[in-house]
């Protein structure tokens, strides 16, 4: 990995999780040829988990504590 790309990621990885999220948001839509059926797709899945979630027919955890397990720091 070029060492920008290095320096970009691990100062990316000190932020906090909203502004990953941000950050991972503007780099999404940024790419050309989005497919718009994809990211409608993706939408619903994210409704439709979250009506599941406030239905009571799954647990969540807090997302820091999920991402620090898996993320290298």
């Amino acid at each position: 990995m070029d060492h920008d790309i290095k320096t970009l990621t691990r100062e990316a990885l000190d932020l906090p999780l909203t502004d990953r999220l941000k950050l991972v948001g503007s780099l999404l839509s940024s790419l050309d040829g989005a497919d718009q059926d994809l990211v409608a797709a993706w939408g619903q899945e994210a409704e439709d988990r979250l009506d599941a979630y406030l239905r009571g027919e799954f647990s969540a955890r807090i997302a820091d504590d999920v991402l620090q397990r898996y993320l290298m720091k």
